[in-house]
């Protein structure tokens, strides 16, 4: 309810036409006035009014009357594909949980309707677990794509495009879960498989190529990850990968940085952004993921008064769009929080006090598990292969988790004892997490 305070009106086709009616008669009450398409009504004379009234009542008789029907949808397939649809048209505007319950709801209705074996399984459980490993809810994930899996096997034969591409997300469910050796069997064989199928130079081909660099860093091996990247992006520059060019730019930036090349970073996320805002929109949350990664390559280079406003853009834009309880928002929140207290401005506080208020919520402990695979690829030059480094990057999660559970403690708290309490965190995960670079 605005009370008495001018609102912004928006509206669409009618509404616009309507919107803009009542912008003329009471401009007090707009604040920002949005027409979309709403181009004015069709002239008409007053002279018509009585027989396009008189028509309108009897198109309502005939529909009533059963003479007039509605579209409607030839069978049960029909609904569930309009379902899936809207689902990815919630998922396009970065709805996540809209387009989680529309996917579940649409693979309710096939199981309940068209059986298990419907193909249409597997694209639905196919695009809910893409959507629960943007998430990092990589359990989730798998549980959707195990059965996904063995209907595509079932139905379609092992190198059929949508069984790989199932094959690859289950690859990178085991890979955020820290199951290395089981994540790198599958996505090795699924990468031949999808070459072989499909061809060198295919954007699902790049996927895989993504993916194994993607692994690469996890496993710290930075030269495999950027010759990996390299090749995927290379392919996504052709015209029929180009939706996807962003995303691989972003993930080769992360492996230049790890590599020690800042300023080739900075380069290709900038490539990245420009890419995504023209694609999404500037305003659109997936913007704010690269906003946060541009800031924090600004913060590891002693550059804080600059990464200061892609910090604290991304963190808007993420919280608004995609939830204050998601991870990719605590994410940015938290490196948000890294800023040093000297580069808050006046009236902030210092940088853990400062953002205390931002990163609480119910769902926080919940939404803090899906930070784990972030970390688990900034850490570390140890040996590459082994399991040591991965053991790392789950103790780095934790000491998080923990930093951040004290932040929300301490803001509920008496806040005269914030400045001075410390993170409820024992003195060896200290220790090990100032190894890693710290929290």
């Amino acid at each position: 309810y605005a009370g008495d305070r001018p609102v912004e009106l928006v509206g669409h086709s009618m509404g616009g036409n309507v919107v803009m009616l009542y912008a003329g008669a009471r401009p007090a009450r707009g604040r920002r006035l949005v027409n979309l398409e709403g181009i004015g009504m069709p002239a008409t004379r007053p002279a018509q009014a009585p027989g396009r009234y008189a028509r309108w009542l009897d198109e309502i008789k005939s529909l009533h009357a059963g003479d007039l029907a509605l579209n409607t949808y030839a069978d049960d397939a029909g609904v569930a594909e309009a379902m899936i649809e809207l689902a990815m048209l919630e998922s396009d505007a970065a709805r996540t949980s809209a387009a989680i319950a529309q996917f579940m709801a649409a693979r309710d209705l096939v199981l309940a309707r068209l059986g298990q074996r419907h193909p249409l399984l597997v694209d639905i459980r196919r695009n809910l677990a893409a959507l629960e490993l943007d998430r990092g809810q990589a359990g989730d994930a798998e549980a959707s794509l195990q059965p996904a899996l063995e209907l595509a096997l079932d139905l379609h034969g092992p190198l059929h495009p949508a069984t790989l591409a199932v094959r690859r997300q289950l690859g990178l469910a085991w890979l955020q879960q820290g199951r290395l050796d089981q994540a790198e069997r599958e996505l090795r064989a699924q990468h031949e498989s999808t070459a072989n199928a499909l061809g060198q130079y295919h954007r699902e081909t790049a996927q895989s190529l993504d993916a194994l660099g993607r692994l690469a860093l996890e496993r710290g091996d930075t030269a495999a990850a950027l010759a990996q990247l390299r090749q995927a992006v290379a392919i996504w520059r052709q015209p029929d990968g180009h939706h996807l060019l962003d995303r691989g730019l972003a993930d080769l930036a992360l492996a230049q940085a790890a590599h020690g090349d800042a300023r080739g970073a900075r380069a290709t996320l900038e490539d990245a952004h420009r890419l995504r805002a023209a694609r999404l929109g500037s305003s659109h949350p997936a913007l704010g993921e690269l906003d946060r990664q541009i800031g924090e390559l600004l913060l590891d280079q002693g550059q804080a008064q600059d990464a200061r406003p892609w910090l604290e853009r991304g963190a808007q834009l993420t919280r608004l769009g995609y939830g204050a309880d998601d991870p990719r928002s605590l994410r940015a929140e938290l490196a948000l929080a890294r800023l040093p207290p000297g580069n808050a401005a006046a009236g902030e506080g210092t940088a853990g006090e400062g953002r205390a208020d931002g990163i609480r919520g119910e769902g926080l402990a919940v939404g803090l598990q899906g930070l784990r695979p972030g970390f688990q690829a900034a850490v570390g030059q140890g040996d590459v292969g082994g399991d040591h480094q991965v053991a790392g990057c789950h103790l780095l999660h934790d000491v998080v988790v923990r930093h951040v559970e004290t932040l929300r403690h301490l803001h509920s708290a008496d806040p005269r004892r914030r400045r001075h309490a410390q993170p409820l965190v024992g003195d060896q995960r200290q220790r090990q997490a100032g190894a890693l670079g710290g929290a």
